[in-house]
């Protein structure tokens, strides 16, 4: 505890920017998929396999990522909503 009587956990659990940064990435790692998938169906419309695929590839490797920042969201704004730091006094 500090001389202010403040300890460590005063605040918010997970910090605004972060959620911002979460909320970010889920929100803008969709629209980077669909381009993704849309040069990889293109290059296989152009007879380009490999790069096809390779696009495919990393489309789902987006794609997982995507569903991991989803899941670190909710868990950061569970985290926040359960703090009675903020929460006004009864």
């Amino acid at each position: 505890m500090s001389s202010s009587g403040q300890t460590l956990t005063d605040g918010p659990v997970i910090s605004r920017s972060t959620i911002l940064r979460l909320l970010a990435g889920v929100v803008l790692a969709p629209i980077a998929i669909v381009l993704i998938v849309g040069v990889a169906s293109l290059l296989a419309a152009m007879q380009d396999a490999a790069g096809a695929a390779l696009l495919g590839r990393l489309a789902l490797g987006l794609g997982i990522g995507w569903a991991f920042l989803a899941v670190c969201l909710l868990l950061a704004l569970a985290a926040n909503s359960l703090d009675e730091s903020q929460r006004p006094p009864e």
